[in-house]
């Protein structure tokens, strides 16, 4: 089997070239790291938990699931520990 990533920054067009890859070869299996991380996002309330433990309880909206847009403020604000 052989296996291929396709990396880039946001809004750099990876969501598009998975699209015609698939078109032109209707066999590939894609993982889209984007929708698994909004399925967890959405269906883990551990997932929740755990993100207003580090981000504080505003990163969780008023039907108590996570805000996304809060929550990726928050994230891309962060500075990297190492």
């Amino acid at each position: 089997m052989r296996v291929a990533v396709l990396t880039g920054g946001i809004a750099s067009g990876k969501s598009t070239v998975c699209r015609i890859m698939k078109e032109f070869l209707p066999s590939v299996e894609i993982f889209d790291c984007d929708a698994a991380v909004r399925r967890m996002l959405d269906s883990d309330p551990a997932v929740a938990t755990t993100l207003a433990q580090t981000f504080g309880e505003n990163v969780i909206d008023a039907e108590g699931k996570v805000d996304r847009d809060f929550y990726a403020t928050q994230f891309f604000q962060m500075t990297p520990r190492g």
